[in-house]
């Protein structure tokens, strides 16, 4: 996460350690999770639902009318895998997407440095992964 504002860094930490994501003590800090996902906030997880989901439907829809610039949207999708594949090809994503997520960080936060002051251009670069047995049906569907 990389922005300009002038948020103390102390409310910042109060705010990570509320969430979960650091831990206090002895005068240091230590990251706990690989990523700004607050799992234990309701809200705050549903506030990264909506900003992800709108921002991916935003670039579907662009390119879906032909706008430009075209956005990168692309998916890879296989069938007929066990769950054992599925889960070695998610571990397989989320390997590389940490290497990724962090470049994409520095960059980031060196953009968001050179940026004139009032610069209001904003970028939101995501990743997914989703996987099921087709075979069984949601807990809620009653056939």
């Amino acid at each position: 996460m990389s922005s300009r504002g002038n948020v103390h860094h102390r409310t910042i930490l109060d705010e990570l350690i509320r969430l979960n994501m650091v831990v206090e003590a002895d005068g240091t800090a230590e990251l706990v999770t690989d990523g700004f996902v607050p799992v234990d906030d309701l809200q705050s997880m549903l506030a990264f639902l909506g900003d992800n989901g709108r921002d991916h439907l935003l670039a579907a829809v662009s390119n879906a009318l032909g706008e430009q610039p075209r956005m990168l949207e692309r998916a890879v999708y296989a069938r007929g895998l066990t769950l054992q594949e599925c889960e070695l090809i998610h571990r397989l994503v989320r390997e590389r997407w940490s290497e990724l997520h962090h470049e994409l960080t520095q960059e980031m936060t060196q953009a968001v440095a050179r940026a004139p002051e009032g610069a209001k251009g904003r970028i939101r670069v995501g990743i997914y992964t989703y996987y099921e047995d087709e075979g069984t049906p949601p807990a809620d569907d009653p056939s």
